[in-house]
């Protein structure tokens, strides 16, 4: 199957910004999921792909099959596109059978009996609800609802899958189950997939890659792995996963390349990955997850280097996960949320932080980053 580019996307609504000039590519058989909160243009940019939603600028192309090209006035029409779209709503016929939902974009398609009978049989055996044909959607659960949606786009064999928010109507473990179910199904299909949610989690579980947005942009781009660990924006510590932002000023750039060293505003100090563009002297925060921080007690000896140098702080909150505890602690003003088995006693406390679980981001782009999004 081809793959899909998307160059310089532009969708405007008057003064409002929706999808501000993005570029990405999602290559043969792979699952990219457009990540980000409400209002971000994940949702206006699927549409934007499926034809629902006519863009102001750039060019959107499937194999050597033009979509949408501002320059050369070309718009093709949802019809002509041969997507499958699966909607939050599963938009089931109530009145037909689960047979007669996967069958309807078949007739139109003017396949013949025995050939819609064969492909039906062989789509509901793919998503495993082939002993559940005669039955109508009143009859079936949610989730065997979402499989029949599926099965009714997977029937006429599009040449890409385009899911908004496909699972959002499922409870937390129902959901949690179809994640495993989706994934494994994506395995076997290999369909370039475009998929859209605001869900960490099911971003995570199911992505080859992620493509974080942020007020019409497209914030960072990678593997899971890569957004999780490797952050490029305080946003994406942010959103992505739990960070804590401990602020400070940068005092060096270490021997050591891409690492710089920084004075925090409660006291002590922190060595941490350092972007570019930060000098000596700029106002930073320190992005760290809460587990990722070493818990010690107050008096602890100087450890290794590479685990940092130990911070005093004092324990204002404690809160037990099951396996692990959730601490507070307060370093000078600043609150830091750290995990840990751990369990410590008495007020005083001390902290390290391992440089290369740490990033150094400019105060200021944190500021930016959680401006309000235009109305």
């Amino acid at each position: 199957m081809p793959s899909l580019s998307v160059e310089g996307l532009y969708r405007g609504f008057g003064p409002a910004v929706a999808i501000d000039h993005i570029d990405f590519r999602v290559e043969d058989g792979e699952f990219l999921t457009l990540l980000g909160p409400s209002g971000c243009g994940k949702t206006t940019t699927l549409s934007a792909i499926a034809g629902h939603d006519k863009p102001n600028g750039g060019r959107i192309r499937l194999g050597e099959t033009v979509f949408f090209d501002q320059a050369r006035d070309i718009y093709l029409p949802p019809e002509a596109r041969n997507c499958g779209l699966v909607f939050q709503s599963y938009a089931l016929w109530p009145h037909m059978s689960v047979f007669g939902n996967v069958a309807f974009p078949l007739k139109l398609r003017r396949m013949g009996k025995a050939a819609i009978a064969a492909r039906v049989r062989q789509t509901l055996d793919l998503v495993e609800m082939g002993e559940m044909m005669d039955r109508f959607p009143h009859q079936l659960s949610g989730g065997q609802q979402q499989r029949v949606a599926l099965a009714r786009t997977l029937a006429y064999q599009p040449a890409m899958l385009l899911l908004d928010e496909p699972l959002s109507n499922l409870d937390a473990k129902l959901r949690e189950k179809a994640r495993i179910w989706l994934s494994r199904l994506q395995s076997q299909v290999r369909i370039t997939t475009i998929y859209v949610t605001h869900d960490q989690a099911e971003a995570m579980a199911l992505s080859d890659r992620i493509a974080v947005m942020s007020e019409g942009k497209i914030v960072q781009l990678g593997t899971p792995m890569e957004i999780y660990e490797n952050p490029a924006h305080p946003f994406v510590a942010d959103f992505i996963g739990s960070s804590n932002f401990l602020p400070g000023a940068l005092m060096a750039a270490d021997g050591e390349p891409g690492y710089g060293q920084v004075t925090l505003a409660g006291g002590g100090s922190v060595r941490a990955n350092l972007r570019n563009g930060i000098g000596v002297g700029d106002s930073v925060l320190v992005a760290v997850r809460p587990d990722r921080i070493q818990l010690l007690a107050a008096n602890a000896a100087h450890r290794d280097c590479s685990e940092g140098e130990p911070i005093k702080g004092r324990l204002t909150g404690r809160s037990y996960l099951g396996g692990k505890f959730l601490y507070e602690i307060a370093i000078g003003e600043t609150l830091a949320r750290v995990e840990s088995a751990r369990q410590v006693s008495g007020d005083e406390v001390a902290i390290t932080i391992d440089a290369a679980s740490a990033t150094i981001f400019r105060a200021q782009d944190m500021k930016q980053s959680r401006r309000p999004a235009p109305a």
